[in-house]
């Protein structure tokens, strides 16, 4: 399919000196990148990037309950 988008000028630098290194076309290079990012995206949920998650979320969970409650919550 043929379509029509705008690209940074240093991003098209990048993938047109990339895919000349590596003797294929650009725009075949690009497409590669993209279907790589949407397979990598449509991954299931491991329980690395579950712990990942809630380590980040957990404590500001926790610091707004204080806030809003006047309650301490201990921590571990």
């Amino acid at each position: 399919m043929r379509i029509s988008i705008f690209i940074d000028n240093a991003v098209l630098d990048a993938f047109r000196s990339r895919a000349e290194s590596a003797g294929t076309g650009y725009q075949t290079m690009m497409n590669e990148a993209l279907r790589n990012y949407l397979s990598e995206t449509d991954q299931p949920v491991t329980a690395k990037m579950l712990r990942q998650v809630l380590r980040q979320e957990i404590p500001e969970y926790l610091q707004g309950l204080t806030e809003h409650s006047g309650r301490r919550v201990k921590k571990r």
